[in-house]
Parts: structure tokens; C-alpha cells; sequence
């Protein structure tokens, strides 16, 4: 898949020696591309510099091919931006908010106004376009940021935690609508800290920690990489503590935590790095119960996430 955006050492240093070291990326067309870190590991300084809000000290942003500038005007608005909480003045309404940010990016009057009406449809918000901004719930305000963020219809666009605080219906309209949004073509990087939707979402990601990046590749290839164990849910007729200490003691078994189901301990999972299914079925029956299922399921992105960062004892910048 051909590159759309490329970075490569990007350096930004403040006066007390915190900020970025070296990031780099490699962001593909027409995927969503997940951008992961700890608090304070250098993602906000990064979407920063890319909006021009920042000047870097080091590294280069290629897009398209052609070295980056954000501060040529027409550079910039290749990519759109919305923020994590943005604020936007309560007393407007969702159609003249779009539109007021269509005018600061140069189109007409007229323009700024269809603009806004059709990206109001996409993003499920026409309904509520004359309703004041700050009567909007959260996940409306998720929504009409990403309309903002593609005003001018930018190749890219950057979105920095758009599925926080949200409830689950909120948050599967949003997960629809960027699924549509690279349907259509568009290249979404999304800074996020629930990584379960991040897994969702996302076809490629990037790690960064301590203002570096550490990991960075196809997100299925990485988890399979990283998960050197393979993760087991089992099910039994009944599960007691002798059961649960013989299943510990098999040899490649680890992490095994007991699951109540309706308070009665009757699931549990482990860890293994080989196929040891019959092992466990056997201890089952021998101490008089039965292993209903033994299902093996894929690796989390969490659990690659904070193997690669959890245990790390670096000072964050």
C-alpha cells in the first residue's frame, strides 16, 4: 500500500529537557493508523508539530512524497484536525461552526455552508444543525469535530482521542463512521488510549514511549510477533482449587486466572506455548469434573501494548 505520510527523527526539546527524541512513521493511504503511547510519551507534541502549532527541532514529515512544510499554508491543509475535548463556542450552532471553520480555510461563504450541510449529514448531525454546540452531548461533539476535521476535504485527517468518554452506542456511530471515511478513501491517524477500539479500528499502528518510537508496523503481524504464548479460555463442568494448582504445575503453562460465572468459578484462562488442551482435560476428569471447551483466542493489542511499555521505567518527557 502506497505511502502517504513519512516520518522520519523527529526531535522537539523544551526548556526542561522533556519533548520528543525520535519519532518516526510511516502512515499508508487510505488506512486508520493507530498512534499509541503512555501520557506524557510525546503524542500531542507530535500531532502538533504535523498541524503547524509547533515548531520541531530535528527530522523530517514527508507527505505525498514531497518534504512537508506546516507552515505553507497549502501543505497544511492536506490534513485536518480535531482534537481530544475540543472547545467551540457554545453559542454556535453545528451548521455555523463548520461553516466559520470552512471560511478560516478560504472557502466562500456559499461554499462554507454546503460544505458544512453535507459533512453535518455524513457525520449524522444534520438533524441537529441548528441546535447551539454547547447543548451538544459528547458524542455529538466527537462527531462534529471530525466534520470540522475535514473541512476543505484534506487527503488526512488527525483525530486525538475522538471515542473518549463515550457510551458504546456513541462510540460504534463513531467507529462506523471512520470505517466509511476510509471506504472512501481517506487516511485517518488516531491517537487513542482505549486500545481495544484502537484494535478494531486500526490496520497499522505506531508505539511510542520517553518522546521515541518502539514498535511500529501491521497490527496483526505485531501481535502475532510479540504473543509468544498463546491465550486459552477453558470451561468446566466445575472447577475446584485442586484443579486450578495441577493446571499451574503443567509444564508451559502460565498466568492462569480463575473466571466466576454467576458466581460459581466455572471458566478460566491461561497461557501456553504449546498445545497442552488434553493435559488440562485430563487433570479435569481425574479430579472429578469435566472440560466442557478449551477455546484458544487471539492476543490483545493491551497485552502487546504493555509488554512493550509496562514494565518500562523510563522517565516520560
Amino acid at each position: 500500500m502506497a505511502e502517504l505520510m513519512k516520518i522520519t527523527g523527529l526531535k522537539k526539546r523544551y526548556d526542561n529537557n522533556s519533548g520528543i527524541t525520535d519519532i518516526r512513521m510511516n502512515i499508508s493511504k487510505g488506512t486508520i493508523h493507530g498512534f499509541l503511547g503512555l501520557n506524557g510519551s510525546g503524542k500531542t507534541t507530535t500531532m502538533k508539530i504535523i498541524m503547524g502549532l509547533l515548531r520541531k527541532d530535528g527530522g523530517m514529515i514527508e507527505y505525498d512524497g514531497r518534504e512537508y512544510d506546516p507552515a505553507n499554508v497549502n501543505d497544511r491543509a492536506n490534513i485536518g484536525f480535531s482534537p481530544d475535548l475540543p472547545f467551540y463556542p457554545p453559542y454556535l450552532t453545528g451548521e455555523e461552526l463548520v461553516a466559520v471553520y470552512g471560511h478560516m480555510r478560504g472557502l466562500t461563504k456559499s461554499e462554507s455552508k454546503k460544505a458544512a450541510q453535507d459533512l453535518l449529514k455524513m457525520v449524522e448531525l444534520y438533524d441537529h444543525r441548528n441546535k447551539k454546540v454547547g447543548k451538544y452531548s459528547r458524542g455529538m461533539l466527537a462527531r462534529v469535530g471530525i466534520a470540522v476535521s475535514l473541512i476543505g476535504d484534506p487527503g488526512m485527517i488527525i483525530l486525538d482521542e475522538p471515542t473518549s468518554g463515550l457510551d458504546p452506542a456513541a462510540t460504534s456511530t463513531v467507529r462506523n463512521l471512520l470505517g466509511k471515511l476510509r471506504k472512501d478513501g481517506k487516511t485517518v491517524l488516531l491517537s487513542s488510549h482505549l486500545l481495544g477500539e484502537v484494535q478494531n479500528m486500526c490496520q497499522n499502528i505506531t508505539i511510542i514511549h520517553a518522546g521515541s518510537t518502539i514498535m511500529e508496523g501491521s497490527m496483526n503481524d505485531l501481535i502475532e510477533k510479540f504473543s509468544n504464548d498463546q491465550r486459552y479460555v477453558a470451561e468446566f463442568s466445575k472447577i475446584s482449587p485442586t484443579i486450578v494448582s495441577e493446571i499451574r504445575k503443567v509444564e508451559g503453562i502460565n498466568k492462569v486466572q480463575v473466571i466466576d460465572t454467576e458466581g460459581r468459578p466455572m471458566k478460566l484462562t491461561f497461557y501456553a506455548n504449546s498445545d497442552i488442551r488434553e493435559n488440562v482435560a485430563m487433570i479435569a476428569v481425574k479430579n472429578g469434573s469435566m472440560m466442557i471447551s478449551c477455546t484458544p483466542e487471539g492476543q490483545s493489542l493491551e497485552e502487546l501494548f504493555l509488554k512493550l511499555v509496562g514494565n518500562r521505567d523510563d522517565k516520560l518527557p
